[in-house]
């Protein structure tokens, strides 16, 4: 089993959109949260589709 110790090894677990998605929102964060909940919103988006 291996553990998630930080963002970028969780990043790391899905594909390459959600995973750039997923950094850009972390970063945005703080300086724009509009944005940064965006990219969450469209991350659950691609998860459902994905596990759809």
């Amino acid at each position: 089993m291996s553990f998630v110790n930080n963002d970028e090894q969780f990043a790391a677990l899905f594909k390459e959109s959600i995973a750039s998605d997923y950094k850009n929102a972390l970063l945005l964060v703080n300086v724009s949260p509009d944005v940064s909940l965006f990219k969450f919103r469209r991350i659950l988006e691609n998860l459902c589709l994905l596990y759809a």
